[in-house]
C-alpha cells in the first residue's frame, strides 16, 4: 500500500499540465500513487499528456469520467479509490516544491491529531509569499466563520479522518466545495498550515480568476456564511448583509458613490457579530478579534485593487473610522 495517494482532477489545461505532473513525480518522497481523474470532455491533447506520463511511471492511475460530473464528484471518485494513509490534493496548473510530500507526511506523522494540513504558498510570478494563512488550529477554526485559511490544492488529508467522518465533497455544489468541507471537518478534527517556504506554487489562470468563476463562488459562499452566522451567533442576516460581509463581493456591481455607505454598514455588521460572541462565548474572543481585524484589512485591499492603490481620501478616512481599525491602532 502506498503511504500517500495524490488526487488530481483534470479538465483541459494542457498548457501547464506537464509541469504539474512532473513536479509531482519528481518528489523526494516517492512512495505514492498518483490518481488523475480526467473529466468528460477533456481535450485530446490533455488526455494524451496524461497517458504519456502514465506509460513512463506506473504510479499513475488514470480514471476517465464517462459523463460530465464536476470537480466535487471527480475528487470524491479519486478519494474513494485512494489506498494511502494520506491523501494529497493537486491541480493541473499548480506546481509542487520538490519536498512537499516529504515535509507534509513528516508533519502529519508527528501530529496525529491533525486531520487536514495545508501549506504556505507562493503565487507564480509574484515576488512575495502569501502569509495571511495561519498555522494555529484554533485561529483557523475562527477564521472559517468568514473564509478558509487554506489553499485547496495544497491540502493533505488524513485518510482515516475522511473515511470515519464521511468527509467527502458535497457534489451538489458548483463552487466553494473546499470551504464547505472544511466547515464540516472543523467539527471533528484539527486543521493547520505548514509555513515553510518553497513547498507549493499556485498559478492564477484566466479561468480561476474569471468574473463568472468568482461570482459563482461568492454566491455559494454567502449561503455558507448565512449558515455559519446562524449556527454560531444566532444571527439571521439578509442576502444584502451577507454580500457585504463576504468582503470578496462587497463592492461588486455597486456604484462607487455607495462605497462609503457600504463601509459603514460593514463596520456595524462586524461589531454586531463581535458583540454577540461576547455574550454567547462560542469562539475565543482573541481569535475572533484577529479574524475581524484581518477582514477589515481585506476591505482596504479590495479598495486598493479597485482604485489601483490610489484610494480617494474620503473613502480611506471612512475605512480608518472603522471599529476594528481604531481599536487595532490604539
Amino acid at each position: 500500500m502506498p503511504e500517500i495517494s495524490v488526487v488530481m482532477p483534470v479538465y483541459n489545461g494542457e498548457k501547464y499540465l506537464g509541469e504539474a505532473i512532473e513536479s509531482t513525480l519528481n518528489q523526494t518522497f516517492e512512495d505514492f500513487e498518483f490518481i488523475i481523474i480526467c473529466e468528460y470532455g477533456t481535450s485530446e491533447e490533455s488526455f494524451h499528456i496524461v497517458k504519456e506520463y502514465a506509460q513512463k511511471d506506473n504510479r499513475i492511475c488514470i480514471i476517465q469520467n464517462n459523463k460530465r460530473l464536476g470537480i466535487s464528484a471527480s475528487l470524491n471518485i479519486g478519494m474513494r479509490k485512494a489506498k494511502g494513509k494520506y491523501i494529497a490534493r493537486m491541480d493541473g496548473d499548480d506546481v509542487n516544491g520538490i519536498r512537499r510530500f516529504e515535509i507534509q507526511k513528516l508533519f502529519m506523522d508527528l501530529y496525529p491529531d491533525i486531520g487536514i494540513c495545508g501549506i504556505r504558498h507562493k503565487v507564480i510570478n509574484s515576488p512575495k509569499w502569501l502569509v495571511d494563512f495561519n498555522a494555529d488550529p484554533e485561529q483557523i477554526k475562527t477564521d472559517l466563520i468568514f473564509f478558509p485559511s487554506l489553499r485547496h490544492p495544497s491540502i493533505m488529508y488524513r485518510h482515516s479522518v475522511i473515511k470515519e467522518n464521511d468527509l467527502y465533497y458535497d457534489e451538489t455544489l458548483m463552487g466553494a466545495e473546499d470551504y464547505e468541507l472544511y466547515i464540516r471537518a472543523n467539527k471533528v478534527t484539527k486543521i493547520t498550515n505548514i509555513l515553510n517556504d518553497g513547498l507549493f506554487y499556485h498559478r492564477r489562470t484566466e479561468e480561476n480568476a474569471s468574473l463568472v468563476y468568482r461570482e459563482r463562488d461568492d454566491q455559494i459562499q454567502e449561503k455558507l456564511l448565512h449558515k455559519q452566522f446562524l449556527d454560531e451567533f444566532e444571527l439571521d442576516f439578509t442576502k444584502e448583509e451577507l454580500k457585504i460581509l463576504s468582503i470578496t463581493s462587497t463592492f461588486t456591481g455597486e456604484k462607487k458613490t455607495k462605497y462609503k455607505e457600504i463601509i459603514s454598514k460593514l463596520n456595524l455588521l462586524m461589531i454586531k457579530i463581535y458583540e454577540k460572541n461576547e455574550k454567547l462565548e462560542n469562539l475565543n474572543s482573541s481569535n475572533l478579534w484577529n479574524t475581524m481585524c484581518h477582514r477589515w484589512q481585506r476591505v482596504r485591499y479590495s479598495l486598493n485593487v479597485i482604485y489601483n492603490y490610489k484610494i480617494p481620501s474620503e473613502l480611506l478616512n471612512k475605512w480608518k473610522e472603522g471599529f476594528f481599525y481604531q481599536k487595532w491602532m490604539n
